[in-house]
């Protein structure tokens, strides 16, 4: 059990413990620091790059990940006060951040940018040397969509921020400097002052001793890990031995939701070979891996759906808990369900992406900017139902769906309620 829930777990870095939020940094943030991919990767498939004229300039970068237990000292408080510059290479006195972003060491940096009371949260984690001045890389915390963006060297001010708030000036001149970084926080937060302090923590970083993210080629999207597969073959690995203890009742509901037809059994035999879960299920209820399988992708597909729409329409301590599967995550579930034949499979949607901001979409003629996005869907993300009821939480609540299709906590023991005594070594799995 252990091994397998730190499996999911680790697939979410958003439901680790992280030091992180000592800061007070909303968890999703946090998730998007600790999983950021470098580029070349699904989610850049170009490298980063800055505008010189008309022609983009390549900005290599590398990222290292922070550990969850990294140090989170006090935060340095800035007030807008000038300052000197302290090498003695000018005359002029800088405000105090804009001096301390000057400061900061070329390459990979971990430095956040903080202001609680405006929501406002700004990750940087490279610097860079240009002729058009310093660049950095930057997560930004958009808290109106309450969803963590990736800007990587360019963008932040012209593309992260209402075109109102940004000055023409700062249009199609170079990435992220250091005079685009102390705009955006005035505007979002009206500070530095000293009635409106800003706290900048900075984190230690090794590169020399620290691991580096880096993405090897990956495998068609067909053949990636989805998140029900993941939470499916805990969920069999941890409740195989109550559903044995079930005997028939088991084998009948198991039976009744997979799919009757024997040409996918090829596929999911091969997938349920990858998953010691259904295995063990499988074993224990002594019913082939294929059933098995079939029957929770099938169920659970539908537990997310109604999950999701039970706590969008109705007045309880649920209602707007629950978020929205992702696109590409969506995109994941169907292609998996299509390939092992589930009789209720996901829905996906593939629209233009009305507001394509890739780094190279710039480039593009007009007519080959829109890309073409998965749109996220009505079933509860595997994320938030873990975030609302944590783990094993979920797990119960659907084992209880799985077996009498109410969509609740389970009122009693299970063995109670199917009429059963409490059974030694289940403890840990009943309420």
């Amino acid at each position: 059990m252990e091994t397998f829930v730190k499996t999911f777990r680790d697939s979410y870095a958003l439901f680790e413990a992280s030091t992180l939020s000592k800061t007070g940094m909303p968890k999703s943030m946090i998730s998007a620091i600790h999983q950021k991919e470098e580029h070349r990767s699904d989610k850049y498939q170009k490298l980063a790059h800055v505008k010189r004229g008309k022609a983009p300039l390549t900005m290599q970068y590398k990222y290292f990940v922070p550990s969850h237990e990294i140090e989170v000292s006090s935060p340095l408080l800035f007030t807008g006060r000038k300052v000197a510059d302290p090498k003695g290479l000018r005359k002029s006195e800088y405000p105090d951040l804009a001096q301390f972003l000057i400061d900061l060491p070329m390459g990979p940096i971990r430095v956040l940018i903080a202001s609680a009371d405006n929501d406002f949260w700004l990750y940087l984690y490279h610097k860079s040397p240009r002729q058009n001045g310093e660049q950095y890389a930057v997560i930004i915390w958009d808290k109106d969509k309450k969803i963590a963006e990736d800007y990587g060297f360019v963008g932040v001010t012209t593309e992260g921020v209402e075109k109102k708030l940004v000055r023409d000036v700062h249009h199609d001149k170079g990435g992220n400097r250091n005079d685009k970084i102390q705009e955006l926080i005035f505007q979002l937060t009206g500070g530095p002052s000293r009635s409106n302090p800003i706290s900048v923590y900075e984190f230690d970083i090794d590169v020399e001793k620290e691991p580096r993210v880096k993405r090897e080629k990956r495998a068609p999207l067909s053949e990636q890990e989805t998140p029900s597969l993941t939470f499916i073959d805990n969920f069999a690995n941890t409740y195989a031995d109550l559903f044995a203890k079930l005997g028939s009742k088991a084998k009948t509901a198991i039976g009744g939701k997979a799919i009757s037809s024997s040409h996918y059994d090829a596929a999911l035999t091969e997938q349920a070979s990858k998953m010691p879960g259904i295995q063990k299920m499988a074993k224990a209820v002594d019913m082939p891996e294929s059933k098995v399988l079939s029957s929770l992708f099938n169920t659970f597909t539908i537990f997310r759906s109604e999950s999701f729409d039970k706590a969008a329409t109705n007045k309880d301590e649920l209602r707007g808990l629950y978020k929205p599967t992702d696109g590409y995550s969506l995109e994941k579930e169907y292609l998996m369900g299509q390939k092992i034949g589930a009789s209720k499979n996901y829905k996906v949607n593939i629209r233009p992406n009305p507001e394509d901001f890739r780094r190279e979409a710039k480039h593009l003629a007009p007519e080959k900017r829109h890309q073409k996005l998965p749109q996220p869907g009505p079933y509860a993300s595997v994320q938030s139902l873990v975030e609302v009821h944590e783990f094993e939480g979920a797990m119960r609540r659907f084992a209880w769906f799985f077996l009498s299709g109410k969509l609740q906590d389970p009122p009693k023991t299970f063995a109670q309620t199917l009429g059963l005594e409490d059974l030694p070594g289940l403890e840990g799995l009943v309420f």
